[in-house]
Order: C-alpha cells, then structure tokens, then sequence
C-alpha cells in the first residue's frame, strides 16, 4: 500500500486565504497553517509548543531595554537597573506611567519619557541639561539642554529628540547642547517612531511611514513609503536583510549586517532597512493584526516577537 502524507510541516499562518482552499503538497506533506496559537516554527516548518516563562521580579514593569551587559526598567515610579542575576537596583525616580525611551552612545544611555529625562553611566544616571561651558567657534546663537521628549535616538554624531511632530536635534557631537529655534525637524503629525540606520531614519506618523534619507537634518529626503502607521514601541534594531525566496516571500537574512528596523502594523510585520528599502513581511498571508495603539517588540534569536495592547 503506498504511502500517504497527511502532514509533515508548515511554512507559517495564512489568514488570507479560506482554509478550505489552504494549498497542500501531497509530495512533501508541507501546508500552511489556517490557525496557529501558542505555537514556534522553527526553520525547517517544525511545529512545536511556544516555550514558557519563569517570573524574575513580580513588580509591575515597562519600557525594558538591554544594551550589551546593561538592562534598564521602570517599574513605579522608579527607573531600575537589572543585574545578571535578575535582582535590581533603583536609579532614579520617574514619572509613574509614562514609557520611558533610550539611546546608547558608546558608554552613555540616554533616556526620556516625554517628563523625565537623563543619562546613565557606569551605574548611575546624572541630569541631562545644558552644560556650563561652551566649547566652539563664536557665534550669537542660544543653546538650551534637551527638550522633554518621547523618544531618544542617536544618528550620525547627533542626539534626536522627539515632541509631538517634531524632532530637535543636538550640536554634532555635543548630546546636551540643542538649538530650540532653528534646530528641529518638522513633521505633519505627531511620531510615533523614530529609528536611525546606516543612511537615515526610519519615521512613523499617526499617518504612515516615511524614510529620511541622508547624513544629517541639511541633507535629509523624505522618501514615503507606507501610508499606514506604525504601532507605538513595537520598533525594535537589529541587523540584517530582507532577501526574497524562490516564491517570493519575503525573509531576513540575519547573518548580513546591514542596520534594519522591525515593527508591527495592523497590516502585518514591517521592515525597513539602508536606502529606504521598506517591506510588509506579511501582507501576503497575513490579514489586519489585531486592534492595538501601542505594544512591543523584541528579536529573540533572530526572530521578531512582537506584542499588541488591546
């Protein structure tokens, strides 16, 4: 009696497609999935349970961030700093509630959370406000320190920091000296992310998605390249490269270090990496994301994990 193959493995979720009509290889035994909770697919289209947790801290927390041997939190009314072996210590006191956002440069993180703002190093954080000294050519203008702003980015020698629909920027290379008057970067609607690449910044609006390319504020295009937008904090760096498959589907290659960003939208899992180069990884498959204005996202051994509130 010949040998038939019911099911071998699965090359992800398809909810585009009525799962009467879902296509089958008899062949290889490989479809794609009509349902799929609580589940991993590894490369090879193993099905196996999604792993679980253990609880580390049982306090309410947010706005995690991890760089290289630094993890940061807030949880309170406290910014905390989590050690390796997951106990913690309070750095600063911060506004309960708001979401807290940071950028390294070399050594330094820099945070705010549209009320709070500061710098940790080496253990400690100290105010981020204007220096006493000037160190530069004469000129007339006036600095002021850093706005409060949502979000923190660095690019290209210079610190971004976002209000509203705007993006201050920092003096090149002097992260606590601003220009509030002529130093910014206008947009139409208020940001929802701001994430740097190798040539430009990845931008999304209350409206959609835009890229600007370019060293510095003189030399930025905006180039549109989505007219929906992001879902708040679900943005996330990494490295690598979208490459397409013999099929067309769109995959990442996280062995090229091309700087990338990955976020959700509710119409799929999007990547935009140097040069502008934006993909939907999923609108092939995948029909409108769950209802959420905000989440998180994260990269777990190169794979994007992202989460939506309802």
């Amino acid at each position: 009696m010949p040998e038939v193959i019911l099911f071998r493995g699965t090359i992800g979720l398809n909810t585009r497609t009525d799962p009467a009509r879902l296509l089958y290889d008899p062949k290889t035994g490989i479809q794609d999935l009509a349902v799929a909770v609580n589940v991993d697919i590894d490369d090879t289209g193993r099905i196996s349970c999604r792993k679980g947790y253990i609880e580390v801290l049982s306090a309410s927390s947010h706005s995690l961030f991890a760089n290289d041997d630094v993890c940061l939190f807030v949880t309170g009314t406290s910014l905390c700093q989590l050690h390796a072996d997951y106990s913690s210590s309070v750095l600063a006191t911060v506004t309960a509630g708001a979401r807290m956002s940071y950028a390294a440069v070399n050594k330094q993180i820099f945070y705010c959370n549209g009320i709070d703002k500061g710098i940790f190093e080496n253990g400690a954080v100290s105010a981020w406000t204007l220096p006493s000294t000037y160190v530069g050519p004469d000129t007339t203008r006036e600095f002021s320190g850093p706005p409060n702003g949502s979000i923190v980015e660095h690019f290209n020698g210079r610190i971004y920091v976002v209000q509203a629909n705007f993006a201050f920027y920092s003096e090149p290379m002097d992260y606590s000296r601003f220009d509030l008057v002529r130093g910014y970067v206008p947009l139409e609607k208020d940001i929802l992310m701001f994430r740097a690449v190798a040539d430009g910044i990845w931008v999304g609006t209350t409206e959609g998605v835009e890229f600007l390319a370019g060293s510095g504020p003189q030399e930025f295009q905006r180039m549109p390249v989505a007219d929906y937008p992001p879902i708040r904090y679900t943005d996330v760096p990494f490295y690598g490269r979208v490459v397409p498959t013999a099929d067309g589907t769109p995959i990442v290659d996280v062995s090229v270090e091309d700087s990338s960003v990955m976020w959700l939208s509710r119409q799929g899992i999007c990547c935009g990496g140097p040069g502008g180069h934006f993909q939907n990884l999923t609108q092939r498959k995948l029909a409108a994301l769950p209802e959420g204005n905000t989440g998180s996202g994260t990269i777990i051994d190169g794979r994007y994990i992202g989460l939506i509130n309802p």
